[in-house]
């Protein structure tokens, strides 16, 4: 019998995060600003029934005028399928 943290060492988990726009005619971008979080995880890594959170927060840095700091967070329960929720908060 192993315990939780010899059977850890085997496990591996990396976090992919992108954006962008779509742009479309006569659109303005922002209309398509499009988010794609995600992780690839060892199996077992997480049991059936846990929930995975992610998110990312963005902050306008412009000097003038910024907009007030945005996040997207996603979450999804494992093991048990379209579990999945996103949120955007401000």
């Amino acid at each position: 019998m192993t315990n939780r943290l010899e059977e850890s060492a085997d496990l591996t988990a990396t976090m992919t995060m992108s954006n962008g726009f779509t742009i479309y005619e006569n659109l303005v971008e922002d209309d398509y600003w499009w988010w794609y979080l995600a992780t690839d995880m060892s199996t077992g890594l997480l049991a059936d029934g846990e929930i995975l959170y992610q998110w990312a927060t963005m902050v306008d840095q412009t000097a003038e005028n910024p907009n007030a700091p945005m996040t997207v967070g996603c979450a999804i329960t494992m093991g048990v399928d379209d579990t999945y929720t996103i949120q955007v908060f401000t």
